[in-house]
């Protein structure tokens, strides 16, 4: 961790002027991923409990194996046997163990033990339909329409606002510019703000809040430059579209007197943005005097 936040902070102390926003977003996102990359390598594992000891249980069983393949005889049968009854219980106490322990450790933390106990029971989940092209085009479709009857609405209520009068308009004064945020209003933000990862982020969020102090120059310096620019980088709006399943509901569309009631899925999506976009349109909305949800879809 020491590293991480020494590569940060070289990072942040070497970062170069861009020309535009787009640049200077692609440069944090990259240079980011790369820190993690070179960090926290992604590496393959089987499961959280599984010790070096048990690795070497499965080493010695495969050489038995081998062993019974090339000779055949009934002792080195035996053998292959009794290790793979003992290399199974040692699985189970060892992930009897591992989560025995979670357990016990958090009594108060209602979270993990739900999460844990879920885990652990591997509730089965809603069944979806096939993913065939049609339904994909249909929930396509479906996204589309909606993001155009909410886009209808808000025309419709500007051009409702510009018509009617406000009796304050004359005492107040236009918005000429933006004012410029500093590092301190930018920690405070990403400290106070409930972070949340998404799949675009270069950057767990977790190590985003730990890290607050290297990384939020740059930060700083994504808003500022949006702000004296007066335009926010596409990567900042760039989200990902989850369909959310609400609860399916029954309805008869039948007009017969017994009519069957048919299963309906009703599907909302839901947008998830990086953690520097929600908190370079917190601190946009704080100095423009907007709502946050405006700032992100703003052209």
């Amino acid at each position: 961790m020491d590293a991480l936040a020494l590569d940060l902070k070289f990072l942040s102390i070497g970062s170069t002027n861009f020309l535009s926003g787009t640049d200077l977003v692609d440069s944090y996102n990259q240079s980011l991923s790369s820190l993690l990359d070179l960090h926290a390598p992604i590496k393959s594992r089987s499961a959280p409990w599984y010790t070096c000891e048990l690795h070497k249980m499965k080493t010695a069983g495969r050489v038995i194996e081998r062993r019974l393949k090339a000779s055949g005889l009934t002792v080195h049968k035996q053998a292959y046997r009794e290790h793979r009854k003992a290399y199974a219980e040692a699985l189970r106490d060892a992930q009897s163990k591992f989560y025995s322990t979670i357990i016990n450790n958090s009594p108060g933390n209602s979270k993990q033990l739900f999460s844990t106990v879920n885990h652990l029971l591997k509730p089965l989940s809603l069944v979806h339909p096939e993913a065939t092209e049609d339904r994909c085009n249909m929930n396509i479709t479906f996204f589309r329409q909606k993001v155009e009857n909410i886009r209808s609405h808000l025309s419709a209520a500007a051009v409702l606002s510009l018509t009617t009068t406000d009796p304050l308009s004359e005492f107040i004064q236009p918005l000429c510019s933006f004012s410029i945020v500093t590092q301190e209003e930018v920690e405070d933000m990403i400290k106070n703000t409930r972070q949340t990862t998404c799949a675009l982020d270069p950057f767990p969020s977790a190590l985003l809040k730990t890290n607050t102090s290297a990384i939020s120059p740059l930060i700083t310096k994504i808003i500022n430059h949006s702000l004296l620019a007066g335009h926010i980088p596409s990567a900042l709006k760039t989200a990902v579209i989850r369909p959310l399943l609400l609860l399916p509901s029954r309805v008869k569309t039948s007009l017969s007197p017994h009519p069957s009631p048919t299963l309906v899925l009703k599907w909302t999506p839901i947008s998830l943005l990086t953690s520097t976009s929600n908190t370079s349109a917190r601190q946009l909305s704080i100095t423009s005097g907007t709502s946050p949800n405006s700032v992100q879809h703003s052209p």
